[in-house]
């Protein structure tokens, strides 16, 4: 995975998310806050845990697909087809990407 912090200032920070058929675990931006991820290229795949043993939940993502990530999540976990472009934004400015 290669992770690209394309903005950052008080308000939000975007990272640009480039997998090639490989997969990432994220967590929050910032902790307490929601992430909102978007598939530019490419197809994924966005796994997660409600935490409501329910198990682990799949979404599949393609180009234009957006998801709000709730900051009740521990963290998710991209996986990328062999090429997979996203951009993740998050209220706040985070840490290094």
């Amino acid at each position: 995975m290669t992770l690209t912090r394309l903005a950052a200032c008080p308000y939000f920070t975007i990272d640009r998310v480039q997998l090639r058929g490989r997969s990432a675990w994220l967590t929050h931006g910032v902790s307490g806050n929601p992430d909102v991820v978007i598939a530019v290229e490419g197809t994924g795949e966005l796994r997660f845990d409600p935490g409501n043993d329910s198990g682990e939940h799949a979404m599949p993502l393609a180009p234009g697909d957006t998801v709000l990530i709730p900051s009740d999540i521990n963290g998710y976990t991209l996986l990328g087809a062999e090429h997979f472009l996203a951009i993740r934004t998050f209220y706040g400015s985070g840490g290094r990407p």
